[in-house]
Order: C-alpha cells, then sequence, then structure tokens
C-alpha cells in the first residue's frame, strides 16, 4: 500500500472516531445540559440565571465543554451587605465533563471556565465578604460532590471589583488564571485600588506570576508567589486570607527606572526630581490586615544630584548606601518612615546618619547625622552660591568633624537643630596672608550658638575666642541676634586688620547704610591682650569692653599701656551712606615725648625730632574721623578738639633757634639788642614749664590759638595752622626783654619803640624749610590789646575813685573769688 492511501485511511478513519464521538455526544446533549446546570446550581447559595446553554464537544478535549452563556449571579443571602447586588455577571461559564464518563457513564465535571465576567464583591459591616455562596457539605447529608471532582479552574478576561467597609476599592482584570490542584498561573492588568492612600500613587498594577495554594476553612486561602513580574518588577512571596490579608513579599534589583513603572511621574518628580541613583535596590513587604510594614536596602552605588537640587553648577556626583523601614496603619490611616543608617560619600565630604518620622502627615522628621568635611577639596564641590571672595577666606587644609540633630516640619521648616563643629588644626589665607585655626570647638542648641573654644593666628594676630549668641536661627531669616563675645589675645596687630579691610571686596551697592546686624540686635564684646602694635606703636595691656548693635559698635571703655603711659577712650563706630565713622573721647597721660617721635619717625619731619625734645604729653579731648566703604581712611573728616598738656618739657639743641636768633639778629629793629651767641647759649638747653592748650584739628589742618610757653630761656607765644601735607604758618610773639643782651648795652636802657613791648616772628613754608619774616600785623593786634586792656583798667580805676573804702574791700572780696580773675591787690 502507498503512502498517500495509508495517509487516507488514517484520515478517515480519524473523521470516523471525530463524527462518532461527536453524534453520541449531541445524542444526549440535553442530559448533559441539565447534568451541568444542575451541578451549577446545586453547589450554589444563590440563585444562578442562565440565558442559553450550549455544548463544545472539541473546545476542551478530552474533555466536553457544557456552556452556559450570559449568566447572572444574584439573590445572595443575608450575608450580604445588599440582597440586590449582582455578584456575578459572565459571557460564559464552561463546565468540562469527563468525554470517556459522558460516553459511558455517568459524567464527571472536572473544570471550570469562566470568560468575560465581571465580579462585584463587598464588604459588610462586621467584616465578612459577600463570597459565602458555595454550600457547605453537611458530614449528616448526602455527599454533594460525588459526581463533582473538579481540579482544574480557567479564568479569561475576568474583571473584579472589590467594595471594603473602609470606602476602599479594588480591581483588576485577569487576562487568564488556570488552576490546577494546587497549582496556579495568573497574568492581570490594570490592578489598582481607589481610596486608599498608601496606593493612590501607583500605577495600574500588570504582570504575571506562579505558585501554589491551598484552601482553608471558613474560605480561608493561602498563595505562595514565584517568579512574579509586576510592571517589569519580580518578586516572591505568599499571601494569606481569612478574615483579613497577610502578605509578605521580597523585591531584589529594584532601580530607580523600574520604579517609573509603577509610582506616578508626579509623585517621581516630586520626590527623586534630579536624583539619579544606579543602585538597585532590596526591599522585603509585608502586609497584615490593613497594615504594611516596608524593610528596604540601597546598596552602596553611584549617586549624581543635579544643581536643582544642590544649587551646583554641575552635577554633583557620590557614592549612597542606605537602609531603612516604612510602615503604614490602615486603622489611623498613619505613614511612618524609618531610615536606620544612611552614608553618603562625595569629593570633599562624608556624611553618614539616620532619620525617622513617625507620622509623615503631622510629625515632625528627626535626623541624626556625623559628617566629615575636607578642607583640602574644592569647596565649590559642597558649598554652592559663594562669592569667589568668600571662597578665598575659607581654610584649605584641614578637617571638620560635624555632628547634627535636626527636626524638621512636614512642611519642610527646620524646627530645631542641634549641631556641633570641632577641629584640630585648619590653615588657610585671608588677605593673601597665611592663617591657622586650632582647638575648634562649637555647639548650637536651641537656637544658642557657642564657640567653646577657637585659637587662631593670622598675620601676627594670635589668641582665642569664646562666644555665646543668642537667636542665631532668626539671624538667617534677617531676624535680630544676641550675646557675648570674648576675645582672649596674646598679640594683635592692627596693620594686618587694616590691611585686609582696605582690600576687601565692596559691593557696588548702593545707597543704604550698611549695617552691623540685624535690627534689634545686641552684642556685648570684650577684648584683652597682652600686647599690640601698629606699624612702630606697641601697647601692652588692652581692655577694651564695646557694645554691638545694629548701626552701632559703643566702645563703652577702652585702656592700654604705651609709651610709658595710659590711654583711656570711649566712643562709637557707626556705619553710614558714605562709609564708616568713628567718635571718640578719652585722654592719653604721661606718653614720653621722645617715645612718641621715635615711634612715628617725627611725624615726617626733620625739625624738631625726637632728641630735641623731653617730658610727657597728655591729651584729653573728643575726635572723629570716617573711611569711605572701600576701607580707606579720608583725612578730610578727622576732627578732634583736643587739650594738650606737656610735663616736664624741655628742648635740647633745637637748630631751630639758631635760625631765629640769626632773623633778631638782623631785624633792623632790635639788632642792636641781640647779642647771637648770648641768645644761642640761653636756647640751648630749656626746660618748659608746665604747658596746657587746646589744639583743634579740622579739613586735614591742625590750629594752634595762642599759646604762652613759660621757659627757663624766654617767654613765648604760639599760634598758627599746620596742615597734614606739612605746609606750616605760625606766629611767634617774644618778649622784647627776653631778647635783650643779658647786661646792659653801651646804649644804654632800650626804650620801647612805640609799636609795643613784643616782637613777633612769622614762621611759614614747611617744618623742614622754614621762611621767617617780622610779622607786623601781629604786632599790630598785639598792640591795640594792650590798648583796650589799659584802657579798661583806667575805667575801673575811676569808677572804683568814689567808693568808700569798706565798699572797695567788699569788691575786691568778690572778685578774688572768681579763680579766673585774681590780680595782684588780692596778695
Amino acid at each position: 500500500m502507498s503512502k498517500s492511501r495509508i495517509l487516507i485511511t488514517i484520515g478517515v478513519v480519524i473523521l470516523l472516531i471525530i463524527s462518532s464521538i461527536t453524534f453520541l455526544v449531541m445524542a444526549n446533549e440535553e442530559r448533559i445540559k441539565l447534568f451541568a446546570l444542575e451541578r451549577v446550581s446545586d453547589k450554589l447559595r444563590v440563585e444562578l440565571s442562565v440565558e442559553e446553554i450550549e455544548i463544545s464537544v472539541w473546545s476542551e478535549f478530552p474533555k466536553v465543554r457544557v456552556n452556559l452563556n450570559n449568566i447572572a449571579l444574584g439573590g445572595a443571602t443575608n450575608l450580604t451587605v445588599n440582597t440586590e447586588d449582582t455578584i456575578l455577571t459572565a459571557a460564559r461559564l464552561g463546565v468540562a465533563l469527563s468525554l470517556w464518563d459522558v460516553l459511558f457513564s455517568d459524567p464527571i465535571v472536572e473544570a471550570f471556565i469562566l470568560e468575560d465576567a465581571q465580579i462585584n464583591l463587598r464588604q459588610a459591616g462586621n467584616g465578612d465578604w459577600n463570597t459565602s455562596i458555595l454550600k457547605t457539605q453537611d458530614s449528616n447529608g448526602p455527599e454533594l460532590d460525588a459526581d463533582v471532582k473538579v481540579d482544574f479552574f480557567r479564568f479569561k478576561d475576568v474583571s473584579i471589583t472589590a467594595h471594603s467597609n473602609d470606602n476602599e476599592i479594588y480591581s483588576v482584570e485577569i487576562n487568564q488564571a488556570d488552576i490546577r490542584g494546587d497549582n496556579y498561573d495568573i497574568s492581570f492588568a490594570n490592578g489598582k485600588v481607589i481610596g486608599g492612600e498608601i496606593t493612590e500613587d501607583l500605577l495600574p498594577l500588570n504582570g504575571e506570576f506562579t505558585g501554589e495554594f491551598q484552601l482553608g476553612e471558613e474560605s480561608a486561602v493561602s498563595l505562595s508567589i514565584r517568579n512574579a513580574d509586576i510592571n517589569g518588577i519580580s518578586l516572591n512571596g505568599k499571601l494569606d486570607y481569612s478574615q483579613d490579608l497577610f502578605a509578605e513579599i521580597q523585591i531584589e534589583g529594584l532601580s530607580v527606572d523600574k520604579l517609573e513603572s509603577i509610582v506616578k511621574e508626579e509623585v517621581l518628580e516630586e520626590y527623586l526630581s534630579g536624583i539619579m541613583y544606579d543602585g538597585k535596590a532590596s526591599l522585603s513587604i509585608k502586609v497584615d490586615g490593613g497594615n504594611i510594614l516596608v524593610n528596604w536596602m540601597l546598596p552602596e552605588s553611584g549617586l549624581a544630584l543635579s544643581p536643582k537640587i544642590t544649587g551646583f553648577s554641575m552635577v554633583k556626583k557620590g557614592r549612597l548606601s542606605a537602609e531603612g523601614s516604612y510602615e503604614y496603619f490602615s486603622n489611623t490611616h498613619i505613614s511612618s518612615i524609618s531610615i536606620n543608617s544612611f552614608q553618603i560619600d562625595s569629593k570633599g565630604i562624608q556624611i553618614n546618619g539616620e532619620a525617622n518620622c513617625i507620622n509623615t502627615s503631622t510629625a515632625n522628621w528627626r535626623v541624626t547625622t556625623q559628617s566629615t568635611l575636607d578642607a583640602g577639596a574644592p569647596y565649590s564641590s559642597w558649598i554652592p552660591a559663594l562669592h569667589s571672595t568668600e571662597y578665598s577666606y575659607l581654610p584649605k587644609e584641614g578637617v571638620l568633624d560635624i555632628g547634627s540633630e535636626l527636626s524638621i516640619t512636614p512642611w519642610g521648616k527646620v524646627d530645631e537643630f542641634l549641631c556641633t563643629v570641632e577641629s584640630e588644626k585648619l590653615s588657610g589665607a585671608l588677605n593673601a596672608v597665611p592663617y591657622s585655626i586650632g582647638n575648634l570647638r562649637t555647639h548650637f542648641n536651641n537656637n544658642k550658638f557657642q564657640i567653646k573654644s577657637l585659637g587662631y593666628k593670622w598675620g601676627g594676630n594670635v589668641g582665642e575666642v569664646n562666644a555665646e549668641l543668642l537667636g542665631v536661627e532668626n539671624w538667617f531669616d534677617g531676624g535680630a541676634i544676641e550675646g557675648d563675645i570674648n576675645l582672649d589675645a596674646e598679640h594683635i596687630d592692627v596693620a594686618s586688620i587694616l590691611s585686609w579691610w582696605g582690600n576687601k571686596t565692596v559691593a557696588e551697592d548702593s545707597t543704604a547704610s550698611p549695617a552691623f546686624l540685624p535690627s534689634g540686635s545686641n552684642l556685648s564684646l570684650k577684648i584683652e591682650s597682652e600686647n599690640l602694635t601698629w606699624d612702630a606703636l606697641e601697647c601692652e595691656s588692652i581692655l577694651t569692653r564695646a557694645n554691638v548693635t545694629a548701626s552701632k559698635l559703643k566702645i563703652i571703655n577702652s585702656t592700654a599701656k604705651t609709651l610709658e603711659g595710659l590711654v583711656r577712650v570711649e566712643g562709637s563706630f557707626r556705619p553710614s551712606v558714605e562709609g564708616w565713622a568713628l567718635n571718640l573721647s578719652g585722654s592719653v597721660d604721661g606718653i614720653s615725648l621722645p617715645k612718641l617721635f621715635n615711634c612715628y619717625d617725627n611725624f615726617g619731619q626733620n625739625t624738631l625730632r625726637a632728641q630735641h625734645i623731653g617730658g610727657s604729653l597728655s591729651i584729653a579731648g573728643t575726635c572723629k574721623m570716617g573711611w569711605g566703604k572701600d576701607g580707606v581712611w579720608s583725612s578730610e573728616s578727622l576732627n578732634a578738639n583736643l587739650i594738650v598738656g606737656v610735663s616736664h618739657g624741655s628742648l635740647e639743641n633745637f637748630e631751630v633757634f639758631d635760625d631765629v636768633a640769626d632773623y633778631l639778629k638782623e631785624h633792623r629793629l632790635i639788632a642792636p639788642l641781640v647779642n647771637p651767641n648770648d641768645l644761642r647759649e640761653r636756647l640751648k638747653n630749656i626746660q618748659l614749664d608746665n604747658l596746657e592748650s587746646p589744639i583743634y584739628i579740622s579739613s586735614s589742618s591742625t590750629t594752634i590759638p595762642n599759646i604762652n610757653i613759660h621757659s627757663s630761656a624766654m617767654d613765648v607765644s604760639v599760634e598758627g595752622v599746620h596742615s597734614f601735607s606739612g605746609k606750616i604758618d605760625y606766629t611767634l610773639g617774644f618778649s622784647l626783654r627776653d631778647l635783650r643782651k643779658s647786661r646792659e648795652v653801651e646804649f644804654g636802657n632800650i626804650e620801647d619803640d612805640g609799636l609795643g613791648n613784643m616782637f613777633f616772628l612769622a614762621m611759614d613754608g614747611t617744618l623742614n624749610e622754614p621762611v621767617y619774616s617780622y610779622d607786623r600785623s601781629a604786632h599790630r593786634s598785639h598792640r591795640k590789646k594792650a590798648f583796650r586792656d589799659e584802657a579798661e583798667k583806667i575805667k575801673e580805676a575811676i569808677k572804683n575813685a568814689g567808693d568808700s573804702e569798706e565798699t572797695q574791700k567788699k569788691k575786691k572780696g568778690k572778685k578774688s573769688n572768681d579763680l579766673n580773675d585774681i590780680d595782684d591787690d588780692d596778695f
């Protein structure tokens, strides 16, 4: 027999077999339909409505399938919430019967296939669901399932919706689910929860999974989940359900990209915008009733933060590791988060810490960190938005250890902040001068900032600072600050401080006056130093107490020893529209004049030098000076009213006196009276009586009003103006009796020349090159004053001539009581 004939024969046999089976089944069609309907209805406690019944012999071969089309399951028992609810509607419910039993014995139900169905589940107030629709076996009654031995279920295109008694709606679409014995294989789509706070930010879930299940008493179900793929995320776990749901799920390899498949975009944008993490997280999820516990772990992996988060101009890269947990309590709708540990490593910074929030809706976040900052790393890598000049001030070497505790409100405001900053040594440069900071210990607690110790060395300045400041948190927001700052210095170098002040960057702003501190601030400042230098000036035992407010630094008192004397001042330093203004009042006592002139290099002139003078200087009065916003001192701003005194003064070998003697010798009026050698000898070593006189400084010049100087050689009156540029305009007045020769000359006694008994000499030019001339105007002014004084004396004498002797005595007694009006008659 040929091959083709064999194939034809086999085909004919198969066709005969198929036709025979089909004929035999269809011959028993009505019996089979009735059997299938009865077996389904007998198992239910609720009414089943069927629109049509049909038989399919070959769709589930080797089983015969009876399709109950357009079914509805309703009329639920009183266990359901609403007796009018329809529990199930479906396009068809297939009842699969054993073909062998259909043909040769009594039919047996072996499988159910539910297609194109909608299942509606509801939970009653007592927690029961309307799923109790199957009859239970009574041990004393007949066996219900003798001809129902189902070991296979299939669900295809089944939509399930469940309404819980807390107004949450669960829904899912089963694409296909095959349940065979204790094993199942399910694929689903569009799984979501409506009204569930914990899941409202999730995208609809799609996926598939396999596993085993067990059915317990009272509808209890236990499932194991293997090889699950939910929205591209792999997981394993188990679920148990009786009265409540219990589940345990493990997820490995969860990346940020995969999160995008289950969490809404706006949620990820809120929490993860600008964050790039290339690690894969591990999660353990536990659901107990409505409570959820999630333990998670992020292995150490690369982290990148965008400028949107950090404020840097470039992406900030580093390493991140962390682990923690999340809890949700369904009865209170409270979510809590605990980050048991986290570590961030980036260039120049390492942060270790933990954080927790017991209620994400109402409670504060608590964050504890231990950080290490490496000053050797570029500051631009971990401190954003600093001016280049500010960067230059920061340390370049050293390590900062920072411990902090934060409490952050749900709306993002820092409610509490505790911080300690410590460092053994930091170093850098300020104004191109190296500095070092050692033994740094600071603490911030409850809005109080303490510098417990801070040692510093910079530009000859050496010392230690401690401080306590209140209101620091308000200060960051522009509020007031109060406290005390104490500076205990070994040495202060003023020149380096002023050099930094003059070189600091000035903002191009504005017409507004600068301020030291925010409005309402008040700081007490105490400065003690063993010594202080300002160029050649050296001071000892400096003590300054001051008070700083928003617009004023008030010097309460300041004392220092210098040049064998004592300085005491008080005053204020204020910002202004033009810059800065300093006002001082005080006294200087016992300053050595030779040391003063040596200290200031004879004040830039060669005429009166340290070797010429002796004695001590005292000054009392007030002065005012100013600086521009650029830190440059303005000589025009200096104004002073001073009382200057000289004690035990002396002049030795003062060359100017030689020039004066020569000029007087050559003067035509008094030349015959002057012996230059005699005058030079008398002026060679002069002892001065105690001297006191006012001096005024204004408009870059010093004004000396008329001073009468009494000395061992002669009496001299001095008045004039001395500009800061070195120009002078002095008038020197000499008594003629002091200028004449020490013995009578051959011409006899000198008569007055008719212009008075004083000779006035003008001294102009500069101190280094003085120009002398006879000052006739000064002479005339002196003579007029003398005439006025003499006329007043005559008037007084005439007036008193008619008074009785007793009246004159009373007037004299009254006059002598005023120390400023004492005359010769009182002695």
